[in-house]
């Protein structure tokens, strides 16, 4: 077997650089200023969790070229911040394909930061449009009230959401026309900037010091479909009584943590608990599986079912199932 290859990160280290230092000019790929903004806002808030790398600039005006990180980079700059990163060095063409490869290899956000992240981007658009007409402050005021009236049970938060995401989207189209390069840096359409206000307003805005903890639970952390059964409580009251449930069993899900609280529907039942969230584990993970995964390990977990009784039951079950199929 071949040696491994030699890695760009081979000694690296990591360095807070000052992003007057670094050249940012002459870079594959789109840049969007709105994005540099929503970024810098994350940085600020949360602090900078992926790095950027940099070689040494042939540029007498700055010491540094960026090779990965862009929004990141313009994100620090516009915030007053450092930027975290290393520096590497290698064949020119070797060094062009690290830039190339940024977007191939991003860590993908987590549904809670994807969240935070699409909230800054539809506020940096709103402020865009506002600089252009003069209506930020109408607009800040009009978000505020209708949260407050969820807030108070004088509108639902269905209804808070449908105005919001309408107005976030009317937004990216005006700031941004929906060009083809926004929708592929992006990836939003109306339907995920929905989505991300939804975990943004109900989950993240009203309990910032849970939802942190909540992005590293195992079942609903990574899981945004367990998180958007969250914003569907309608009382922030078990809302948050339902989180505290999760983050006090890292091994059950939302379903889980309403029987727990009693927030289930009719007819569950705490005592429910102690098998359910095993069932609920099992059904959650074999959903994770892609077919062909799925197919490779079914004798696995066909064996796993155990009797031979479990085994007819399973047989009865899928014949009713497909019956003349």
């Amino acid at each position: 077997m071949n040696a491994p290859a030699k890695s760009l990160l081979d000694s690296a280290e990591v360095i807070a650089f000052d992003p007057a230092d670094i050249d940012t000019s002459g870079r594959i790929g789109f840049y969007h200023p709105d994005k540099a903004v929503a970024v810098g806002r994350l940085l600020y808030k949360d602090g900078q969790r992926d790095l950027i790398k940099v070689t040494a600039s042939k540029n007498p005006d700055f010491k540094w070229r960026l090779l990965v990180g862009l929004h990141r980079t313009e994100g620090a700059r516009l915030e007053g911040l450092p930027v975290y990163g290393v520096v590497v060095s290698g064949k020119p063409e070797i060094l062009r394909e690290l830039e190339a490869s940024e977007n191939i290899h991003r860590r993908p956000l987590l549904p809670i930061e994807h969240a935070k992240f699409v909230f800054e981007l539809c506020r940096a658009a709103q402020e865009r449009i506002a600089r252009d007409h003069g209506e930020l402050s109408d607009q800040q005021l009009g978000a505020k009230a209708r949260w407050q009236r969820v807030k108070d049970r004088e509108t639902t938060s269905e209804k808070a959401l449908e105005e919001e995401s309408d107005d976030a989207a009317a937004k990216m189209a005006a700031a941004y026309s929906w060009q083809e390069s926004v929708s592929e840096a992006l990836d939003l359409g109306k339907r995920q900037i929905r989505k991300c206000l939804a975990i943004y307003r109900l989950v993240v805005e009203p309990f910032p010091d849970l939802a942190e903890n909540l992005e590293k639970h195992p079942v609903v952390g990574g899981n945004a479909s367990q998180l958007m059964v969250l914003t569907r409580l309608g009382d922030e009251r078990i809302r948050r009584k339902v989180i505290e449930a999760l983050l006090a069993d890292p091994e059950i899900g939302v379903e889980d943590a309403k029987i727990v609280v009693g927030a289930a529907r009719a007819g569950s039942s705490a005592t429910t608990v102690a098998h359910q969230k095993y069932v609920n584990a099992v059904v959650g993970n074999l959903k994770r599986l892609p077919p062909p995964q799925l197919k490779q390990h079914l004798p696995e977990i066909m064996r796993a079912l155990g009797t031979p009784g479990v085994k007819r039951m399973m047989r009865d079950l899928l014949n009713e199932e497909l019956g003349d199929a």
